[in-house]
């Protein structure tokens, strides 16, 4: 039987030894601004373990390339382009240029991006909805690349500090509005439940007299139809909080069902497309979200990140606000 190979010390090991994060061994192990203790714990580490820094990924960073590669999940989500063109503005004032990629939604890809992001030696990287990503974002961290997440980080970007736009001002507003309006019982039907992008919501939830129940509408066995079908029965939900394109899904199945908006049941969508929105029928209320104000702010954390100061672990930028028309309403009467 063949001799099993040792097997490489990483970045990631080292931090986790030290009980740190990727960011802040590479800033110690680089003798960059880190606290004492942290700098301690790491290099102690480091020794321990044996780890031998990886030169050829910190050449990396010898050069400034100008450049910023954002890889998006899906381009498709709301708000995206909007957001794109926030990030482009805060990068551009700055000199430097957008290499844009987009994996489609297929996780696969992520990987082949971000290596093609190292090969043109990008500056820095911005991760949109990161979800499936594998081993080669550490050579960032290894190579001083600043990283980061915008709105969520899924599967193998957790260490990667996370910028997301913050829903709680308008959302907290949204749920006074339906309480004051006299409703009891609300559906949240939105992805990944209490623990996902959303739970800031299910946080203001918890501080209001509502009771919630939790669809997620990308569960395989999930129907608009079906749901739309529940929100009739008498012990159902009153009022639903969705995202602007499932909203829309709902407005029209409540109208094949002849279920009246808002006397039978409250829309609030979270996104807002203003011309679409005032154009409908009955107006869609919404919680809107300025994803370009969002984009140039995340521009300007990962430039001052650029420039010797890295984020927070989880920065939320407050860019909602309600805006309240036709689709909400009193509640049913029971």
């Amino acid at each position: 039987m063949p001799p099993t190979s040792p097997r490489r010390v990483t970045l990631q090991h080292v931090a986790d030894r030290a009980g740190v994060s990727i960011a802040t061994a590479s800033r110690a192990l680089a003798g960059a601004v880190a606290s004492a203790a942290s700098s301690e714990r790491v290099l102690a580490a480091a020794s321990e373990l044996g780890y031998i820094p990886n030169e050829s990924a910190r050449s990396l960073r010898a050069e400034r390339t100008m450049t910023i590669g954002v890889a998006f999940f899906s381009l498709k989500l709301p708000g995206g382009l909007d957001m794109l063109e926030g990030l482009s503005r805060a990068f551009d004032e700055s000199g430097h240029t957008l290499l844009i990629a987009d994996t489609g939604g297929n996780r696969s890809r992520f990987d082949t991006i971000l290596s093609r992001f190292l090969e043109r030696r990008v500056d820095a990287l911005v991760c949109v909805n990161p979800d499936g990503v594998g081993p080669v974002l550490e050579r960032y961290s290894e190579g001083g690349i600043p990283a980061v997440a915008l709105i969520s980080r899924g599967k193998g970007a957790s260490g990667l500090p996370l910028i997301s736009p913050s829903l709680e001002p308008a959302a907290g507003e949204v749920l006074r509005r339906l309480e004051r309006l006299g409703h009891r019982r609300i559906a949240l039907m939105l992805p990944g439940g209490e623990a996902g992008a959303f739970r800031s919501i299910w946080r203001l939830l918890r501080t209001t007299p509502l009771e919630a129940t939790s669809i997620d509408p990308f569960a395989p066995a999930f129907s608009i139809r079906k749901a739309a079908e529940s929100f009739r029965e008498v012990s159902g939900p009153t009022a639903v909080l969705t995202t602007y394109p499932f909203a829309l899904q709902l407005l029209r199945e409540c109208r094949e069902l002849r279920i009246a908006v808002p006397r039978g049941l409250s829309i609030a969508a979270i996104n807002d497309e203003p011309m679409l929105s005032e154009m409908l029928e009955t107006p869609l209320s919404a919680i809107n979200v300025d994803m370009a104000a969002f984009g140039r702010a995340a521009g300007k954390l990962v430039l001052d990140w650029l420039a010797g100061t890295p984020p927070a672990r989880t920065t939320l930028v407050p860019v909602s606000n309600w805006i309240d028309r036709a689709t909400v309403g009193p509640p049913r009467a029971l």
